[in-house]
């Protein structure tokens, strides 16, 4: 068990030391690329649809007040990739040893939906907006307390880790990875939407 919570709190690779080659650092970064991809989807869709009131519609008998973007079918698809990135993170990173940002997939997904239940919430003056975007920022607020705690322990017990240029490689091409997803996402939604 405390295997498994350092993989998946830390991104502690299961079997350390084996630095993958270039097929296992496009399985490391493949699940933070699609996540990071999808969020952004997610996030601008999000931000669509409560733009419009919150609520939308189309199709069936009745008169649609809302009707629906032509977007919506971006929800069921990105959040099931999100989903299916963050399982799937620990598995494919496995061998490359080093921090996994996807170790804060969790916090990154509920507290950028909840800064638009706040943007939104504070604009429309909506209670329920309100009240959703406390739960989600305690949501992602939470669990980020956890691990940067948990990050801040383990950088003491090892004091020579983080510094190495090998941990700061890993961590800005996970950087430079995210970037680019942001940046293709904003892109593809701009497209489509």
């Amino acid at each position: 068990m405390e295997k498994w919570r350092k993989v998946l709190i830390a991104g502690d690779p299961v079997l350390p030391g084996l630095d993958g080659f270039l097929r296992q650092w496009l399985l490391f970064l493949l699940p933070l690329f699609l996540f990071t991809f999808s969020l952004v989807m997610v996030y601008n869709g999000m931000r669509g649809v409560l733009e419009l009131g919150g609520f939308v519609a189309s199709g069936g008998p009745y008169e649609i007040a809302h009707p629906a973007p032509g977007y919506v079918w971006i929800f069921p698809v990105f959040i099931n990739v999100m989903v299916i990135s963050m399982i799937a993170s620990p598995t494919l990173g496995k061998k490359v040893n080093g921090p996994n940002l996807m170790s804060l997939s969790w916090s990154a997904l509920f507290i950028s939906l909840g800064w638009n239940f706040t943007e939104f919430g504070f604009r429309a003056v909506s209670t329920g907006w309100i009240i959703c975007a406390v739960l989600f920022m305690a949501m992602g607020l939470i669990p980020l307390a956890v691990i940067l705690r948990h990050y801040a322990r383990e950088a003491e017990k090892n004091r020579d880790y983080p510094r190495t240029f090998s941990v700061k490689a890993k961590v800005l091409l996970q950087l430079v990875t995210t970037v680019g997803a942001v940046f293709l996402a904003i892109l593809l939604f701009q497209r489509i939407s």
